[in-house]
């Protein structure tokens, strides 16, 4: 797996971005390959895995605990159930009423190095 500095290429500007995002696994010879994936691959659960794990660390039953959502023992998703602080309630009430680069430069460590749909992603 590439992470940090063996995954990052920057601009002429100096703006660092991933030299890829995703990557597959071929299970049978255990090769790495870089990948990109389009929303229709994605499964319906996303969004609510999303609120799951952004809403996870003010969880304290979840402290220390790996958040895994698919079981491999019966090849399901599996969500836990979680709650929403309050602060978090009033910041995705904030947002919703953000503009599309306000989000982007709010909710990026890397403005300038998301993909496409990180916006919309977030507004989902």
């Amino acid at each position: 797996m590439c992470v940090l500095g063996h995954n990052t290429r920057r601009d002429s500007d100096g703006n660092a971005y991933p030299i890829f995002n995703g990557f597959v696994v071929e299970t049978s010879t255990g090769q790495v390959i870089p990948a990109t994936f389009d929303r229709s691959s994605r499964c319906p659960d996303e969004i609510v895995r999303r609120i799951r794990v952004s809403s996870s660390y003010e969880d304290p039953t979840w402290k220390g605990k790996l958040l895994e959502t698919y079981d491999t023992h019966t090849d399901r998703f599996k969500i836990a159930p979680c709650y929403w602080s309050l602060r978090q309630y009033h910041i995705a009430s904030m947002l919703r009423h953000y503009s599309d680069s306000e989000i982007l430069s709010t909710c990026s460590t890397s403005p300038t190095a998301e993909g496409p749909d990180f916006v919309d992603s977030h507004k989902r």
